[in-house]
């Protein structure tokens, strides 16, 4: 059972923990009993794969973005196609690409494959738990959601939740320069 898969977690704005600030999720798997994984997706790291993997022949690979996925296994780099699914309204999402489907995704549709360092990942009861405690807010995954500028990406979805969480979405992350 994946009730939540497929939805968007969006970090209350008054998460402070530096892992998960401001950050924009897709769940693409959540069990209450088995847990829940995801990628973080507007966490765009200033590095290149060639930096990563010197000594790989990366082909087209090469121009592939490389995303903070989440605190879990940061020393993983994983391939995934993201993309969304126009007949079943949902994005569909493959998370365990090899570096050969990768390279040839990259050819045929480079705006799909993005590079993840880690993930994100709860164990059992532990996301219900932080929902209960507000930390998250829940959305289903828009066509938008993967086009819009990853920077803008968290501020734009939280605005969807109203006045008040605007407000809240608007404001700087440091307090102390308003």
């Amino acid at each position: 059972m994946n009730p939540l898969a497929g939805h968007l977690l969006l970090a209350h704005p008054g998460l402070g923990d530096p892992n998960f600030a401001r950050s924009v999720i897709f769940l693409s798997a959540h069990d209450e009993e088995k847990g829940a994984f995801g990628l973080v997706l507007n966490r765009l790291l200033d590095r290149q794969l060639p930096d990563l993997m010197p000594d790989e022949e990366l082909g087209p690979l090469e121009r592939c973005p490389i995303y903070f996925g989440g605190p879990v296994a940061t020393n993983r780099l994983s391939f995934a196609e993201i993309v969304w699914d126009a007949s079943t309204n949902s994005v569909r999402i493959d998370s365990n690409l090899t570096m050969d489907t990768a390279r040839e995704l990259m050819l045929l549709r480079p705006e799909t494959v993005r590079a993840f360092v880690g993930y994100s990942g709860w164990s059992e009861g532990q996301l219900e738990s932080e929902m209960k405690s507000g930390s998250w807010l829940v959305q289903p995954a828009t066509p938008l959601a993967l086009t819009w500028e990853v920077g803008d990406l968290w501020r734009r979805l939280v605005r969807e939740h109203g006045p008040h969480f605007t407000l809240l979405a608007d404001e700087p992350e440091d307090l102390s320069l308003n």
